[in-house]
Order: C-alpha cells, then structure tokens, then sequence
C-alpha cells in the first residue's frame, strides 16, 4: 500500500528536527562557555562550534549562556548599543 505524505508535514518535521539539533548543540555550546568562566580557562572561539552564519544557534548560544548566568546570581547590568548607521557611529565618537 502507497502512502503519500503531505509535503507540508515532511517540512515541518524537518524544521522541528532542525530546531532541536540547534537548542542542544547551543545548549552545550554555552555551558562549555560557563564552565570556561568558572574555572578562568580558554576555549576554541564559539564561531568554531556553531555552523557557519547559524544566526538561531548563536543567539540561543547567548540566551542560555545569559541564562545560566543568571541563575548563578549574577545581575544582568547594562545594555549593548551598537551603531548600525554612519551617522550615529560619528555622532558618539564626536565627528
């Protein structure tokens, strides 16, 4: 007997496999990150073991490395601001 399968359920199974593989791999990904820190060692830079341009996997790589920060006790403090326009990077540095 032929079964024919939704396309839209392959891809979706797929996708969902996808995400997975990404939240385990940056999973450990960050916590070999957190251990670094606790015990004051280096390690291979995170580029090395996320794939290539895996944007969702670096920033589940930093929300879990935050994450376990945080629930060690430590305050979040601050804030990241980045320049993305000409303009605003020569008005900060004074041009």
């Amino acid at each position: 007997m032929l079964v024919m399968l939704n396309p839209m359920d392959f891809i979706v199974t797929n996708i969902s496999i996808y995400f997975k593989k990404v939240k385990l791999m940056s999973q450990a990904v960050a916590q070999s990150l957190f251990d670094a820190l606790n015990a004051n060692e280096r390690i291979a830079p995170v580029r090395t073991q996320l794939p290539d341009g895996d944007l969702t996997a670096a920033y589940q790589t930093q929300t879990a490395f935050n994450q376990m920060r945080l629930d060690a006790g430590q305050r979040l403090v601050g804030r990241k601001s980045g320049f993305t326009k000409h303009k605003f990077g020569a008005k900060a540095q004074g041009s």
